[in-house]
């Protein structure tokens, strides 16, 4: 009974094998067979867990990983940083020129600061041994500004402020460029009495009576073959609103071009001794204004005396009746100003009588006096060759050319003018008859 229930007990372990199959010892056997199974079983259960710990201890090949990942996030945050300073600095960059070009014009306008124009026809008589009258000064171009403009407003002549500067197209003249404005002038070598005129310089001077003045004009003279004559004369008339009878030879010369003029000529804007005109005792010949002022300062006319509008206006008003007129032609021009010696040289006109350069040096050696031998005489060939119309210190430790035109202050003029007839000045504007 107790060998059954022990078999009984023992047939939830083993196969239920028969007791005539095997006996007790063999049961035995297989009886430790299969407890011995389960427990190494478990043993083994136990020994992999044990060595599954280092597997998940080993987690340190994941730092590789993580210091993998982080290494390539600190590349990438550095890399995100240098693109955003050269954005920081490239944005800084265009933002560095903008103030500095706003700065740079307020800077050039510092360093050639405008000043008011200067005097440019009235100035105090200078003693008899000096000439040196009036100062240079320059302009910046304008809008639609051409050289008849500017002179008309600075009382000088068409062919003076072209003569001073001669790279500059009178015509089409660039904004903002530079311009010489030759106010500066030596009285001719002539008594300072009445009207003194300049044919080569094409300037006209009044010395005012009983007055230690001198007041200037620009001039348009005779052409080639209509040459305005030199010598004394004096105002013999004066009128205003003048008809004008127009000389046969000038008829003659019109009518054969196929311009036919009549026989006289109304007052009015089409008559062209305009406004005011001052009769010379030389035959038919006038000092007159003109209904083309651009033509004021060239030779284009038939032998008269023309002046800007305003320019004769002034002088009707102030030349009386009697006053003595002395026409001269004098391209080379000389004296002394602050123990300075000065020249001006201007082109000798076609028509008129040349003045030989060998003559002219004998006379500025003889001016120069005890300083003769400090004139430097290669300048004074220069400017005998290439005139400006503009006084040059001449003397060997005198400024140069460049460094004269340089101190010309730059001063400030209106874009638009109330004088007459100024605007939308073309070429052929400049020629009138008389």
């Amino acid at each position: 009974m107790n060998n059954l229930k022990f078999f009984n007990w023992h047939c939830l372990l083993i196969p239920p094998y028969s007791h005539s199959q095997i006996n007790s010892k063999e049961y035995s056997k297989l009886l430790k067979l299969f407890i011995i199974i389960p427990i190494l079983g478990f043993l083994y259960g136990c020994a992999s867990l044990f060595e599954e710990r280092p597997v998940q201890y080993y987690t340190e090949p994941q730092k590789p990983e993580l210091t993998h990942t982080e290494e390539p996030q600190e590349p990438e945050l550095t890399h995100t940083e240098e693109p955003q300073e050269p954005e920081l600095t490239h944005t800084e960059e265009p933002q560095e020129p903008e103030p500095t070009y706003t700065e740079e014009p307020q800077e050039l306008e510092f360093q050639v600061k405008m000043v008011a124009p200067l005097e440019t026809q009235t100035f105090p008589l200078p003693s008899k041994d000096e000439g040196l009258i009036g100062q240079l000064q320059s302009v910046l171009i304008q809008s639609k500004e051409v050289f008849a403009d500017l002179a008309r407003q600075f009382n000088l002549g068409f062919d003076e402020i072209g003569l001073a500067n001669p790279e500059i197209d009178p015509w089409l003249p660039k904004v903002g460029t530079k311009v010489i404005l030759p106010t500066q002038h030596i009285l001719p070598q002539a008594p300072r009495i009445g009207l003194v005129l300049n044919i080569s310089a094409k300037r006209l001077y009044y010395y005012l009576p009983q007055e230690n003045k001198v007041i200037t004009y620009p001039i348009g003279v005779g052409r080639k073959g209509w040459a305005t004559p030199l010598g004394l004369t004096k105002i013999v008339s004066k009128k205003a609103n003048p008809t004008w009878e127009v000389p046969k030879s000038i008829r003659k010369e019109h009518a054969k071009a196929g311009d036919p003029l009549p026989a006289v000529v109304p007052p009015g804007p089409d008559n062209p001794l305009g406004k005011y005109a001052l009769r010379l005792s030389k035959r038919s010949y006038l000092i007159h204004g003109t209904n083309k002022p651009p033509g004021v300062g060239m030779q284009v006319s038939h032998g008269c005396i023309r002046l800007y509008p305003e320019s004769i206006e002034n002088l009707y008003k102030q030349v009386p009746k009697g006053t003595q007129v002395n026409i001269v032609n004098q391209p080379y021009l000389v004296t002394w100003h602050n123990k300075m010696l000065y020249l001006e040289v201007h082109p000798q006109l076609p028509g008129y009588p040349k003045v030989k350069r060998k003559s002219f040096k004998k006379l500025l050696t003889k001016i120069a006096g005890d300083t003769a031998s400090q004139i430097n005489w290669t300048y004074v060939e220069t400017m005998l060759d290439k005139p400006l119309g503009i006084p040059f210190p001449i003397l060997k430790n005198a400024p140069t050319k460049e460094e004269v035109l340089k101190a010309a202050p730059l001063v400030y003029h209106a874009t638009e003018t109330p004088i007459d007839n100024l605007q939308e000045t073309k070429p052929d504007d400049i020629t009138s008859i008389p």
